[in-house]
């Protein structure tokens, strides 16, 4: 099928930018964070023990006392108050007088960590503006000493010389694996530490955008079985890492039940554990950066659904194989990659948009309901048999360039065509 032709309903697509929101983009240099290993030596991992534990009891009192002052205000009846950034960093001032050991770790990590809290706030207290079903932020949480720790310094806090990096009040300079170079001169950094004892630092650059010359227009079609379908009759399969080591992660964690908790070889199991799921995680990372990026390097306009891949949760038969997947990890790579590269860009269709029921060759919608396990099905008005999943590729592909032709963006990089609700004259042919 040639590029050109459009399927009749796609046609039906507003010229006027009914339902459609296109948001200009100017290329500008992006902040963008670059992650490095740390190597630090035993008296540096005790160090930053101290600081990560700082930072974690200085969150957990700030939330508690807003908690208690939040119960107070409902009682009497008053209004609560929202905590911000100066009345959150006062309090800060009066936990660090009674407590003259967080006077040993940076006071910009404890100023980093109430600032977090007071962004938790906002993201919480947003978040309840929007529909429960879309709301992507609960209440702020108590931290714990056990899984991921982080903190974050400043420029005035942090140095590099020579190949390490300097943090204040850390008597000794820190190794880092430098794997690539920093673009610019970084504005902050985090240093994490995961439940397997790795360390790693990011530091936040200004960096130019990716330049990028692809030409074609790509649909894409995400599923369980296929991870990518493109319109091109590409096909990635699902590689499944977390099932390929199923077995071996039955056995660690059978292991570590028989152990007794908070022993020596208690701690040796979990750590053997947590180094398996860390390997897991890295796998499925890795592939879907090497799979977004080629795809964003060879287009110039993307176009995929919007999918809500958490509702794949709810059937307890596919909610492994879709966790497996990481679906919403991979189009959120493939987006942000997109926006800052500067020749390609993210057309979303609307979510109900049935792009598996309609006929790529006549435009015609199937007039019943395909099941999950038809993978392949017969036009009744064209009698060609379409591959589910390259057929829903295909309109995907039509649907965004159609879009780009009525609203005059071929060519043109922009930060996204977001398609809201279906105009009437669509609502009408589905």
């Amino acid at each position: 099928m040639q590029l050109e032709f459009l399927p009749q309903m796609l046609k039906s697509t507003p010229s006027s930018g009914e339902g459609i929101q296109i948001l200009p983009k100017e290329i500008k240099p992006l902040q963008k964070g670059y992650k490095y290993e740390l190597y630090p030596n035993k008296e540096q991992k005790e160090y930053l023990e101290k600081i990560f534990g700082s930072c974690r009891r200085v969150y957990n009192d700030l939330l508690a006392m807003q908690i208690e002052k939040h119960k107070e205000a409902v009682a009497n009846g008053t209004k609560p108050t929202f905590p911000s950034l100066q009345n959150l960093s006062a309090i800060l001032t009066s936990l660090k007088a009674a407590n003259q050991w967080l006077y040993e770790v940076p006071s910009v990590a404890l100023q980093q960590a109430a600032r977090r809290l007071e962004v938790a706030y906002k993201n919480f207290f947003r978040g309840l503006k929007v529909p429960k079903a879309k709301r992507k932020h609960r209440f702020p949480k108590f931290k714990s000493k056990r899984g991921f720790q982080s903190f974050t310094l400043t420029t005035n806090a942090f140095s590099i010389k020579d190949g390490y990096l300097y943090i204040a009040k850390c008597p000794t300079p820190i190794k880092v694996n430098w794997s690539r170079e920093l673009p610019s001169a970084p504005t902050s950094l985090t240093i994490n530490k995961s439940p397997s004892g790795r360390y790693t630092v990011s530091f936040v650059c200004v960096a130019p955008p990716r330049v990028t010359s692809g030409k074609k227009i790509v649909g894409i079609d995400v599923g369980l079985k296929s991870l990518i379908t493109t319109s091109d009759g590409e096909k990635y399969d699902n590689p499944r890492w977390l099932k390929t080591s199923l077995n071996k992660l039955r056995r660690l964690q059978k292991a570590l039940r028989r152990k007794q908790k908070d022993s020596h070889n208690y701690h040796k199991a979990r750590l053997a554990l947590a180094k398996l799921h860390e390997h897991i995680s890295n796998q499925r990372h890795d592939w879907q950066h090497k799979i977004t990026r080629k795809l964003v390097d060879e287009s110039q306009a993307i176009c995929i659904e919007d999918l809500r891949s958490s509702f794949m949760f709810h059937n307890r038969r596919l909610a492994r194989t879709a966790a497996d997947s990481g679906l919403a990890s991979l189009l959120h790579k493939l987006q942000y990659k997109a926006i800052e590269a500067t020749g390609c860009n993210i057309i979303t269709a609307y979510m109900h948009y049935p792009s598996s029921h309609i006929c790529s060759n006549t435009g015609l919608k199937l007039d019943r309901k395909l099941e999950l396990k038809e993978r392949a099905w017969e036009c009744p008005y064209c009698s060609e048999i379409h591959d589910r999943d390259v057929n829903a590729a295909l309109n995907l592909r039509n649907y965004g360039y159609n879009i780009l032709l009525t609203t005059g963006l071929l060519n043109t990089k922009f930060f996204g065509v977001i398609l809201g609700k279906a105009s009437e004259l669509e609502k009408e042919i589905l």
